[in-house]
C-alpha cells in the first residue's frame, strides 16, 4: 500500500500508526561487516569514557551554552562502522575515531554539530544514544540507527542521498528522535525495521522522499509517534 498524499499531516495517537511490511522474505540490503562484539577494535573502557564525555557535554551546554558548532564528516579510520568506536595509533596512549578525529579519547559529534556521512560507500552505526544538529548522507552510503539506540536530531534538515535504517533486533528498536521542526528530503530512503520516529517536533517529508518499511530483520515494521507533515511517500505492504 502507498500513500503519495501530498500535504497530509498525522499526529501521534494512542497506540501510535505503525507501519508493517508482509514481505519479510525480502532483503532491502545486505550489510558488509560482522556484528560480533569480538571483532570491535576498541576497548570497553574507552568506549564508556567517551559516552561519559559525550553525556558530560550535553549536560555543560544545557548550564554555560551551547559549544561551538563543528561539522564531523565520517571517514571510517578507526576501521568499523560503529559511531564511538576508536583505534590506538601511538603509546601515549593517543585514538583516532572514525570521524577522523584524535586523543584520548578524541571528540565525538555532539548536539549543534552537523553530519556527513558522504564520499563513501560508508555505513555508520549508533548502537549508543547520539545528539547532532544537521544530519547528510551521501549517494552509496547508510547510516544506522540500531538496536536500542537513539539519533537525535536537532536541526532543521535530513539530506538522505544515501538510506537511513532505524532498526532493532525482534524485541529492541532503534529511534530516530525529532524534537525541533526537520524536514526530511533526498533521494534516499528512510527504512523503518522495527524503527521509531517519535519525539515532540515536526518532521515534514519532503515531496520525492520516501519512507517506508523493510530492512533484512525478523520485525519489519515501524512507528510514527511523530507530528508528520507528509509530502512524500509512505511506503508499506501492510497497515495496522
Amino acid at each position: 500500500m502507498v500513500f503519495p498524499t501530498a500535504g497530509f499531516s498525522s499526529r501521534p495517537a494512542a497506540p501510535a500508526a505503525c507501519l508493517n511490511n508482509a514481505s519479510k522474505g525480502k532483503r532491502h540490503h545486505e550489510r558488509q561487516f560482522s556484528k560480533v562484539k569480538g571483532l570491535r577494535n576498541i576497548a570497553h573502557a574507552n568506549k564508556l569514557r567517551a559516552a561519559c564525555l559525550f553525556a558530560l557535554g550535553l549536560v555543560t551546554a544545557g548550564l554555560f551554552g551551547a559549544a561551538d558548532a563543528a561539522d564531523f564528516t565520517w571517514t571510517g579510520a578507526a576501521g568499523s562502522i560503529l559511531w564511538y568506536d576508536t583505534l590506538l595509533i601511538d603509546s601515549g596512549p593517543t585514538y583516532i575515531s572514525n570521524w577522523g578525529t584524535t586523543g584520548n579519547p578524541p571528540s565525538f559529534p555532539g548536539a549543534s554539530d552537523d553530519v556527513f556521512v558522504t564520499g563513501g560507500p560508508y555505513q555508520a552505526e549508533t548502537d549508543d544514544p547520539a545528539a547532532i544538529n544537521n544530519l547528510a548522507i551521501g549517494s552509496g552510503c547508510t547510516v544506522y540507527a540500531y538496536d536500542t539506540s537513539t539519533l537525535a536530531i536537532n536541526g532543521p534538515t535530513i539530506t538522505t542521498e544515501g538510506d537511513l535504517y532505524v532498526e532493532g533486533g525482534g524485541i529492541t528498536a532503534g529511534t530516530l528522535q525529532i524534537d525541533v521542526n526537520t524536514e526530511i528530503s533526498g533521494a534516499g530512503d528512510v527504512v523503518l525495521d522495527n524503527g521509531h520516529l517519535s519525539g515532540t517536533g515536526t518532521l515534514s517529508n519532503a515531496t520525492g522522499h520516501t519512507i517506508r518499511t523493510g530492512g533484512d530483520g525478523p520485525v519489519q515494521r515501524g512507528y510514527i509517534e511523530v507530528e508528520l507533515i507528509n509530502d512524500g511517500t509512505i511506503e508499506t505492504d501492510k497497515s495496522t
